[in-house]
């Protein structure tokens, strides 16, 4: 690490809403917003905030907004994948009303050009056909859980397609709904008709702020609203039909092409495969985020007084692809570590490398030709879109491979992921994933107002740091055990928080005694104690005790108590950078069995019996003036239980006779004796 000013700030990226597993839904975190001026509904086990009734201003009719949209609701028809309408006969495209603005925009955006026109294919929809839809098909990745709910649930969302001005529908690489890889924005066999109207919707809607999802050309979702209430709402006074919740083979196979269907009896086999799944998922103590999971492994890597930098994303996805494959004790351990659900995985590594928000994730897996895996973990690599590249036989060239590819993803930040001797003979595969994120404050600071600022360190001991200063609209808490900073990033749905232990000065602006408000935090202009409790003279112990009490659950409360304000800050500068062999601190989180040579991981081969070597993390940051770097990178490296090298060793390591021959004829041109080969 290269700063030593960073010990009192517990720094955390708080991760927002698309680091929920990516669906053709949009799959979000429960919102905590009340909805607005409704009585308390009753709700679905495990939603929060789930709204009965509307008032005005919870939703508009988007055909108003837009008057030449096609509305064409899929759902309203049997022209969709459960083969049965869920809407009534009347539904309409209903949206919140910013997300119908936007929308409006991005029409007016495209008729200007050469009257191109919009389809509607889905916009709100009740959270009751959320749960019909979760019963036909409970597979996460094509349809969200009614517990967490959708972002269409939220009005929020909308599935749509383009049309000529004459209302011809634009031909797209695959039809709406359709659960194939034809349906992949990264899908390139296709014509370039289809690629062009494609990239032309796709265009439009990151013009006005929505985000799509990887295996969907036609989903988008308005990112700024997606913290709104779920909702129940009828689209009239019948309520939506009942459907026959029976498993996909029921829809009437005449009816469906053979890619389609070829697609929907995959989909179906992985339902039932993962039923075991589908129970970690629903677990309420399930945490796809990997928070409690990145805050378990502060508590316990390193040295308490050393600066820390990790990306629990970049590692719990590693670890979460690795679970996918391990069976009994062996995937339970990781679960537990995790806190989260057999292959989570968050919405960055969905996301393009163009996404409004800078941030990039990839996942890679690097294998050797004579490993056979499964046909199940085949499956879900492929429905992931998972790159795979050749485990050679040279191991330091494998791993020459593996640091490549995550430079390349890291923008050149993170070179040597795996260390030398990282990969061995006895190596037979790697989970490799990776995150880039660079990002803008929503207000930069201005360097020319960067002073060097005092910075206390474990010891009490003060020290001066350059501090950037300014005024930020940020969120800020002053509590018994926290201080909290929450300041806002560009694209408006990522933020940074800063935690620290409070002082005494804290404690007076909490109380108001200073008379300087919520405008004095961290202006040098506070008031000495005077009256106020001592600050803590063990930092070291008060950041401890922080630490401790770091949990999802927690975190939420305090940012709960936060409030919004205008806020004098001073944040010191700082960059670090820490990698580290993780496998012993994962040993520490319980994580042990996957280490051993009985480590059950049979999902993954059935014919090698594999284990984990070594698990690889490397994370940089740099926060400055005008925003906030970080790469991070994790390598999961797998070897094969008794199993050495893959071919014979002949090793010279004792006194030898040698010849020179000439095998044409036999002839010995040289023959020799070596004892010691230093001579």
């Amino acid at each position: 690490m290269k700063h030593s000013s960073l010990p009192l700030l517990a720094v955390v990226f708080l991760l927002p809403p698309a680091f929920a597993p990516a669906t053709p839904a949009g799959e979000a975190a429960p919102s905590s917003q009340p909805a607005s001026s409704q009585p308390a509904p009753s709700q679905p086990a495990g939603s929060a905030g789930v709204a009965k009734r509307a008032v005005v201003s919870d939703l508009v009719e988007v055909q108003r907004l837009i008057p030449d949209a096609i509305l064409e609701l899929r759902y309203a028809t049997a022209d969709n994948f459960m083969k049965r309408a869920v809407y009534p006969s009347g539904a309409t495209c209903l949206l919140r009303p910013a997300t119908a603005e936007r929308l409006r925009r991005v029409a007016d955006s495209l008729r200007a050009e050469d009257g191109t026109r919009l389809i509607l294919y889905d916009c709100y929809r009740p959270l009751s056909v959320q749960a019909i839809m979760w019963e036909v098909m409970p597979v996460r990745g094509y349809v969200a859980p009614p517990k967490s709910g959708s972002i269409h649930n939220r009005g929020a969302a909308v599935d749509l397609g383009l049309a000529s001005k004459e209302g011809a529908p634009l031909p797209m690489p695959s039809d709406f709904d359709e659960f194939s890889k034809r349906a992949w924005h990264a899908n390139e066999e296709t014509s370039p008709e289809r690629k062009r109207n494609r990239q032309r919707l796709r265009e439009a809607m990151l013009a006005e702020g929505f985000q799509p999802i990887r295996m969907e050309w036609w989903h988008y979702e308005d990112a700024e609203e997606r913290r709104a209430s779920l909702l129940d709402l009828p689209f009239d006074a019948a309520a939506p039909p009942r459907i026959d919740a029976s498993p996909l083979a029921r829809a009437s196979r005449a009816d469906v092409g053979p890619d389609q269907l070829e697609a929907m009896e995959i989909v179906t086999e992985r339902a039932q495969a993962t039923r075991g799944l589908r129970a970690a998922t629903d677990n309420a103590d399930a945490d796809p985020s990997f928070g409690d999971f990145g805050f378990d492994f502060l508590r316990v890597v390193g040295p308490p007084s050393e600066n820390v930098v990790l990306s629990p994303v970049t590692l719990g996805v590693a670890l979460s692809l690795a679970s996918a494959g391990a069976k009994g004790e062996t995937r339970e351990e990781i679960r537990r570590a995790l806190h989260a659900p057999p292959y989570a995985v968050p919405g960055v590594f969905a996301m393009q490398k163009d996404n409004a928000c800078g941030v990039h994730g990839a996942i890679a897996v690097f294998l050797k030709s004579t490993l056979a895996l499964t046909d199940g973990y085949s499956q879900i690599l492929s429905d992931a879109g998972i790159e795979r590249h050749r485990f050679f036989e040279d191991p330091e060239l494998t791993r020459g491979e593996i640091n490549r590819w995550g430079s390349e993803q890291t923008r050149g930040a993170i070179s040597e992921l795996v260390p030398p001797g990282g990969v061995l003979r006895s190596s037979q595969l790697a989970l490799v994933s990776a995150t880039d994120l660079k990002i803008r404050w929503a207000t930069e600071f201005d360097p020319g107002q960067t002073r060097r600022g005092r910075f206390r360190l474990m010891s009490g001991r003060e020290v001066e740091a350059p501090s950037m200063r300014g005024k930020q609209e940020a969120r800020v808490a002053f509590l018994d055990d926290v201080s909290l900073l929450e300041l806002p990033l560009a694209c408006g749905q990522w933020t940074m928080l800063v935690l620290m232990p409070p002082d005494g000065a804290d404690r007076m602006l909490r109380s108001g005694e200073t008379g300087l408000g919520l405008q004095g935090l961290l202006r040098p202009s506070v008031p000495d104690s005077g009256g106020a409790a001592e600050p803590p003279t063990d930092w070291r112990e008060a950041l401890g005790r922080l630490e401790r009490s770091l949990s999802s659950k927690q975190l939420a409360q305090w940012r709960a108590s936060a409030i919004q304000s205008s806020v004098f800050v001073e944040l010191p500068s700082f960059e670090g950078r820490q990698a580290v062999n993780a496998s012993e601190t994962l040993r520490k989180l319980g994580i042990r069995r996957a280490f051993e040579p009985g480590a059950d991981f049979s999902g993954i081969s059935e014919t090698t019996r594999l284990f984990i070597e070594n698990v690889f993390h490397e994370s940089t940051v740099k926060v400055g003036e005008r925003g906030v770097e970080a790469t991070s990178g994790a390598a999961v490296i797998f070897g094969a239980r008794g199993t050495g090298p893959s071919h014979p060793v002949f090793r010279v390591d004792r006194p030898f006779v040698f010849l020179i021959q000439d095998q044409r004829t036999g002839a010995v041109a040289f023959v020799g004796r070596i004892v010691d080969p230093r001579r």
